[in-house]
């Protein structure tokens, strides 16, 4: 939404805390089911009396908040590679409190969930919103495809780019090596005729003339 975490951050908390005044969804219980692999859990929404509920396939959410601490062992740890689903619940104080280190209810992780609804609510998919019709919904692992990230120190160079930096590396010390190159002096002789004062004042004016030209 915004191009700053911490921006984020103020925007999801204002909004939280909006909505932690008005309840709007405190009956939420009442017109939702919830089944994960097939084992229903609807009862843990309506003991909890949450105020929505999250499937998580990532660790981070809203803003870089983590609503599944990752501080357990390992096997219960979120991962966008094991084909699970995370699915936590937030009452509105909960909801207000992630973006202050605030953590969610955990549901239960699964790798199918079913929730049917009896009214018309409002829901999020990947951020953008609706006023979704009372249906049912099933949520399922798809598949998996392979991604490509940079690394934030890499040492490695394909063989290409090194073939092409020694080519430069050579050129530039070919080009070095001849500019330098040993100065070389060439010397000349030059013949010197003496005259005598009278020829020098008989010769004066074409002397000058050839200065007034520049060809001398």
């Amino acid at each position: 939404m915004l191009n700053s975490r911490l921006k984020n951050r103020i925007a999801y908390g204002g909004l939280g805390t909006i909505d932690l005044f008005k309840r709007t969804w405190k009956l939420l219980h009442e017109y939702i089911t919830l089944e994960c692999d097939g084992v229903d859990l609807t009862s843990k929404i309506k003991e909890f009396k949450f105020h929505c509920i999250l499937f998580l396939n990532i660790t981070y959410y809203a803003g870089g908040t983590v609503p599944w601490s990752n501080d357990d062992e390992e096997k219960y740890r979120s991962s966008s590679c094991d084909g699970k689903l995370e699915v936590l619940g937030f009452t509105t104080a909960t909801l207000a409190a992630l973006q202050m280190g605030g953590k969610g209810e955990r549901i239960a992780q699964c790798s199918h969930a079913r929730i049917t609804t009896s009214k018309a609510i409002p829901m999020q998919v990947d951020g953008e919103p609706c006023l979704l019709a009372p249906s049912t919904i099933e949520i399922s692992f798809h598949s998996q495809v392979p991604m490509l990230r940079r690394e934030k120190k890499s040492h490695y160079m394909p063989a290409v780019l090194k073939k092409h930096r020694k080519i430069s590396k050579q050129q530039q010390s070919n080009s070095s090596s001849i500019s330098r190159a040993p100065s070389t002096s060439i010397s000349y002789t030059l013949p010197v005729l003496l005259t005598t004062s009278a020829e020098y004042s008989i010769n004066r004016d074409n002397l000058e003339r050839l200065k007034e030209t520049g060809n001398i």
